[in-house]
């Protein structure tokens, strides 16, 4: 096929046919799942049947908008706490990360050495006026 290949008599469409080769490399490979069949996924917001028969009720409408305040709140208050341990747990690693480098630079030396380093450097282009 390409590059002048061609392909081996032996291979044929029919070789295929078997259902071993539509067995996944992976077992339970991720991408063989919608992961909108996995777990509690949200309900379709359009049920024709219920919607045909609640348009004019409004006391079924009252508690469809009820029940979906209190889910909107919920998930806001769910997102709240994400956010707040996601700052915690970004907050604690910045700290560790922070003293980890101070105590290496601490035990090396590395402020002395810092400062000679940007003495230097400034030193090298004092020429220029």
């Amino acid at each position: 096929m390409r590059a002048g290949r061609t392909l081996s008599s032996a291979l044929k469409k029919d070789s295929f046919g078997d259902d071993k080769y539509l067995e996944p490399v992976l077992k339970d490979d991720a991408l063989l799942y919608n992961l909108d069949e996995v777990g509690d996924g949200p309900e379709p917001l359009h049920r024709d049947d219920e919607d045909k028969a609640s348009k004019d009720d409004p006391k079924i409408l009252h508690a469809k908008i009820a029940e979906l305040e209190e889910q909107l709140e919920r998930l806001n208050s769910q997102f709240a706490s994400f956010r707040e341990t996601v700052k915690v747990v970004m907050d604690e690693r910045l700290e560790a990360q922070t003293a980890t480098l101070s105590s290496s630079l601490d035990a090396e030396g590395g402020a002395e050495k810092t400062k000679e380093a940007e003495q230097s450097y400034f030193k090298s282009y004092s020429y220029n006026g």
